[in-house]
This record gives C-alpha cells, sequence and structure tokens, in this order.
C-alpha cells in the first residue's frame, strides 16, 4: 500500500482533506528510494509484530500442551527439533516476505524511477537477515518460557530494544543486527561487513545456547 499511497497521495488529500474549494495540494513526488525506504519502515514496525504473534507459540505452545514430550521420545535430538522450528519459520517468513516485497516493488517499478537492482538485492539481503534474526529471538523466548504472552512480550521488548538503541546511539552500535533494518533502508554498501556477521554469530549463539538450556535442564516438564 505504500507506494501507492505515496503516489496518489495529493489526489487523496484533494477528495478527502477538508480543503476549501480551489485549494491546489502540491506536494513534490517522492523519489523511488523514499518510498522503498517508507515501505521496510512498515515491514519494520507492522512485519515484526506479525512475525513475532505468528511465530511465539512455536515451541511454548507444544511444551504446554505436552505434545514436545511424544516427539522427543522419538530418536529426535533437540538440536534437530529446535532447528526444524526454526527452519519452517524461516521458509514461511521468507515466502511472506517474498510476496510481499515483491508487490511493493512492482508499484514502486510502475510508478516511481526503477531502482538499481545491485542497490536493490543488497539491500533485500540485509533486511531478509534481519527478519531471520527476529525468527531466531522469537523462538528461543518460545523455548524459554511457556506463556506465548510473555513469549511475545519478552521477543518484541528486546527486538524493539535493539533496534532504538541502533537508532540512538548509531556510531556504537554500528555492527549490532539492530543496524541492519537501517542499512537496508538505506540501500548503502558500506559498513555492513560487521553487522552482518555479528548478525549471523548471533543466530548461531542464540541457538547453540537454546539447545544448550534444553538438554541442561528439566526442559520437558
Amino acid at each position: 500500500m505504500q507506494p501507492l499511497t505515496s503516489y496518489f497521495l495529493s489526489d487523496i488529500l484533494e477528495q478527502f482533506g477538508g480543503l476549501p474549494e480551489g485549494a491546489v495540494v502540491e506536494i513534490p513526488a517522492p523519489s523511488s528510494e523514499e518510498v522503498y525506504g517508507a515501505t521496510l519502515g512498515q515491514f519494520t514496525q507492522l512485519g515484526t509484530i506479525v512475525l513475532v504473534l505468528a511465530f511465539m507459540g512455536s515451541i511454548s505452545e507444544e511444551r504446554r500442551s505436552g505434545e514436545v514430550k511424544m516427539l522427543l521420545l522419538r530418536p529426535v535430538s533437540y538440536a534437530s527439533y529446535w532447528f526444524g522450528k526454526f527452519i519452517v519459520s524461516s521458509t514461511v517468513m521468507t515466502v511472506s516476505f517474498i510476496l510481499g516485497i515483491g508487490i511493493a516493488l512492482f508499484y514502486i517499478q510502475l510508478l516511481f524511477e526503477p531502482i538499481l537492482m545491485s542497490e536493490l538485492f543488497g539491500s533485500l539481503a540485509m533486511y531478509w537477515l534481519w527478519l531471520l534474526f527476529i525468527i531466531a529471538v522469537t523462538t528461543t523466548f518460545s523455548t524459554l518460557i511457556k506463556r506465548q504472552t510473555v513469549v511475545a512480550v519478552c521477543s518484541l521488548i528486546f527486538v524493539f530494544g535493539l533496534q532504538m538503541f541502533a537508532s540512538l546511539f548509531t556510531s556504537l552500535a554500528s555492527w549490532t543486527p539492530g543496524a541492519l533494518p537501517n542499512l537496508a533502508v538505506a540501500m548503502t554498501t558500506e559498513e555492513i561487513v560487521l553487522p552482518i556477521a555479528s548478525t549471523i554469530l548471533s543466530i548461531a549463539l542464540i541457538a547453540w545456547m537454546s539447545i544448550l538450556y534444553m538438554k541442561k535442564t528439566d526442559w520437558l516438564y
């Protein structure tokens, strides 16, 4: 919706803005990069909430209902179980992201100036990695906590807190996963190695800690 809203904003204001008769609304047309950035901004806000709510019960619900006990009685390791949940959630997220951003990009390319594909692919890759990090965080809290509402609250506080920290302390947090959304919006290729590396390492560390917690505690009970 963001590309269409940006393109027809003047017409919308003229029709529904309650302006005096004869008033002319002149709003400079945004660039395709600005519309793309606004689109990712919507993904960052609403998309994060949707992801967390969609997958907050991926493990916690099975723990609460006792289904996980039956699953792990079979020759299924904790690592296989955790990564199975993570991969399924990541696959659903990836398909949804491709569909959503694909529709948005179609209208951006149709209504505005084309975006360079080299910059676009790099930006989308960084943003997809950020979404993967959100999945890892949500899956981890779902591993640690049985109540889905608490999982959602903890996940959202952690993710939005990390983003806020990266926005407020840009230079200090430029290497953290929270810097990825801003880098993706800026479509920059500078100083991206550290945040990408830290995000990949964070996902690996989160997975390892989750599996270790499952092994070292009475997790099934």
